[in-house]
């Protein structure tokens, strides 16, 4: 018998078998209760932009608005769960904690999706700053993708700071300078690549990220995120 990795509290029961999880054996890490609060986004429906959850599939308002003031194209992102207070608090132990091991309850989910929409494409996940990387000891994105072949191509600039982005209003998080920048000597000429980040929020990190790409000739960028 085994107890939720994320509530600490509840058994899991060795006859549980979650379609969305798709947990067998060894690999349950959540119960039953942890795992109904995380609300799943059916990509049939979710915007297109963003990977938003809604009841019907259309550009929402948020990315109606960042293409009429924004030159990039939409990001085409999706995303697998709703940032719903549950979520809130597995990033919480997760992030901010450091509960390294929480990592290995979306790790093959991500690696599910990543095979339906990242087929021949070149992984990429969003880079945290050495700060951040000595004050929590790992790269959460990273952390999913355990198993999965990515590249390690974008850098935070060494003279860039950034509070937590958790603490800010929308619009202080829309006017954040260009955080990244390319790694010496990579050739990205004409590659699809998929981004990866834990959440998006208003979108920016991952735009400075595929700005960055652009530049660098990639023929296509789409993006995934744990949650939105």
């Amino acid at each position: 018998m085994r107890i939720c990795l994320l509530c600490q509290q509840n058994s899991i029961e060795s006859n549980l078998l979650d379609w969305l999880f798709d947990f067998t054996g060894h690999e349950k890490y959540l119960c039953q209760k942890c795992q109904q609060q995380f609300i799943p986004i059916n990509p049939q429906t979710a915007c297109p932009g963003c990977g938003r959850k809604q009841a019907v599939k259309k550009i929402c308002q948020d990315c109606q608005s960042w293409a009429k003031n924004s030159s990039q194209q939409l990001l085409n992102n999706r995303a697998l769960f709703c940032y719903n207070l549950q979520m809130k608090k597995y990033f919480e132990k997760y992030k901010f904690q450091g509960d390294y091991q929480l990592r290995l309850i979306f790790q093959k989910k991500f690696q599910q999706v990543i095979k339906q929409i990242g087929n021949k494409k070149i992984i990429i996940p969003i880079p945290v700053s050495p700060t951040t990387w000595q004050q929590r000891g790992f790269n959460q994105v990273e952390g999913f993708l355990a198993g999965t072949d990515y590249l390690d191509v974008l850098i935070v600039k060494p003279d860039f700071f950034k509070d937590s982005q958790s603490h800010k209003k929308r619009y202080q998080r829309l006017a954040l300078p260009q955080p990244f920048t390319l790694k010496s000597q990579i050739n990205l000429q004409q590659k699809d690549c998929l981004l990866i980040d834990d959440v998006y929020t208003t979108g920016r990190t991952l735009y400075h990220a595929s700005k960055v790409l652009q530049a660098a000739g990639v023929s296509s960028i789409k993006s995934l995120t744990l949650a939105r």
